[in-house]
This record gives C-alpha cells, structure tokens and sequence, in this order.
C-alpha cells in the first residue's frame, strides 16, 4: 500500500485504527509516519492534507508504506504565533526548504 493509498482510505471514511491494523502497526505510529511525510489532519476539511513542499508531493504519495522509515524527510517545523497577530488563534506553518 503506497502513501496516496492510505490518504485516500482515511479521506474516504476509513478509521485511522483499521488502516494500521492493515499494516500491522498501531495507529498512533501510522500517524507519526504520515505527519513524517508532510500529511497532517486538517479539521475544518476534515481531510489529510500534504503540508509539504510541492515538489516532494508527488515522489512521497508513491512512496510504499514500509519505505517511510527509509526516507530523510525534512523536518517540519512547528507552527508559531505571528507577533502582530490580534486572534490568538492565528498560527503561521513554517516549511523547510
């Protein structure tokens, strides 16, 4: 099962817990390897969405699961409160180029 295969399988209602019992893994680390890769939750889309650089989409959604460990992903970094921000909700992502 590749990258995009399992987005897709969350995206299209399958529980996170069931796609890592698929893989024989937990989902807690099914989550830590696809945050690895750039895909994170976004709860207003209620989707998994690439965060990632563009460039490095397409080579990671074709990547098979059990060469995740295997790939050196630029690390991402967390998200920060912009100084001029008037809604404490307000976070900018950084990315790494």
């Amino acid at each position: 099962m590749n990258v995009l295969e399992i987005i897709n399988s969350l995206n299209n209602g399958a529980k996170m817990k069931d796609v890592a019992a698929k893989l024989g893994i937990s989902h807690n680390t099914l989550s830590r390897h696809l945050k690895k890769v750039h895909y994170v939750y976004d709860n207003k889309k209620k989707e998994y969405i690439f965060i990632g650089q563009p460039e490095d989409k397409q080579e990671i959604n074709s990547m098979e699961y059990k060469d995740l460990n295997k790939r050196t992903s630029k690390p991402i970094q967390k998200s920060i409160k912009p100084a001029n921000s008037k809604d404490a909700g307000d976070t900018l992502e950084l990315h790494s180029k």
